[in-house]
């Protein structure tokens, strides 16, 4: 979704629920590896041929940020 709580208008058509971010915090090496990576199994693709390695850090740097003590929403 907008704000990273993984309720997106496609969220209930992936075979594994996406992580709602607002909740749950990746560490830093974690948020890295699926940006730069992929997830296997589910439908996040690397990003390696889209972005530059500054651009993926930025990406994994935000997606750290959507969490909110207490879950959010």
């Amino acid at each position: 979704g907008d704000k990273g709580a993984g309720d997106g208008p496609a969220a209930d058509r992936f075979p594994v629920a996406p992580t709602n971010f607002q909740a749950e915090q990746p560490n830093a090496a974690a948020s890295l590896r699926a940006v730069h990576d992929g997830v296997e199994g589910t439908p996040m693709a690397p990003w390696t041929s889209e972005l530059s390695d500054a651009e993926i850090n930025a990406v994994a740097q935000y997606v750290r940020g959507l969490f909110q003590p207490g879950g959010g929403k």
